[in-house]
């Protein structure tokens, strides 16, 4: 399944597997769940000696919480299907004198939030990262309640999925039509999995062919490494020790 890891009881199994189907190395693409399974790999290699392969992992999440990216595969596309959404959102609702409470992916990173609300002049974004109080809400709804009186008549506030267990989407929006004083009327949008999948955008293209070649580089480079080495193949031992 998705984002899943193998536990330790699984390592022998992977192992075998890698062996029976003379895996010679491995590219693995994926997100923090594909590093997290390559370093456990990595590190019971001495015990498991199929795991002494050449392996690379090529960063693709478009949640863009790799330690080392400023932009994984993916991350630019869901960002600009996350800003045409909003911009459509924006253009529909502009003269209604509504406020839209917009839930976006991203699980524990605030990198799609955040860059979605700079993008789009969104008023308000609520992050994992900074979490969301009571006292928090109670200026949000002040603001929001002056902003109307004064004129405005649309109201963007984005929040990051994980941003707090609690103060959900449906409740932000609930809290936020109870305080309105009938100023404004509010709406909510999830974009959900409207944020995967769908063509890449072309900086993501031309990313991941630049991060797939120089992947494909660092193998050759690992196998022309083993080959100063006089030991046996690592899928003749993890079968002959068990």
């Amino acid at each position: 399944p998705s984002r899943s890891v193998p536990a330790d009881e699984d390592l022998y199994a992977v192992g075998r597997a890698l062996e029976r189907a003379e895996i010679d190395a491995l590219l693995v693409v994926g997100g923090f769940a594909a590093y997290v399974a390559v370093h456990r790999m990595w590190a019971v290699r001495d015990r498991y000696p199929a795991f002494g392969l050449p392996i690379v992992v090529v960063p693709a999440t478009l949640d863009n919480n790799l330690p080392g990216w400023e932009s994984a595969i993916g991350a630019d596309t869901a960002l600009n299907v996350i800003v045409q959404s909003l911009d459509r959102i924006k253009q529909s609702a502009s003269a209604s004198r509504r406020c839209f409470v917009v839930e976006t992916m991203g699980r524990s990173c605030g990198y799609l939030p955040m860059m979605a609300a700079i993008a789009t002049g969104a008023e308000r974004v609520y992050l994992h990262e900074d979490g969301i109080t009571l006292r928090d809400l109670q200026v949000d709804v002040e603001r929001m309640k002056a902003s109307f009186r004064a004129g405005r008549t649309f109201y963007l506030t984005i929040r990051s999925e994980l941003a707090n267990p609690l103060y959900t989407t449906d409740f932000l929006a609930a809290l936020f039509a109870q305080e309105s004083d009938q100023l404004f009327d509010v709406r909510t949008a999830v974009l959900g999995h409207v944020q995967q999948g769908g063509n890449p955008s072309p900086f993501d293209r031309v990313l991941a062919t630049r991060l797939t070649s120089r992947a494909m580089s660092v193998l050759d480079e690992q196998f022309e490494a083993c080959l100063l080495y006089t030991s046996p193949s690592p899928r003749d031992g993890l079968l002959s020790r068990m």
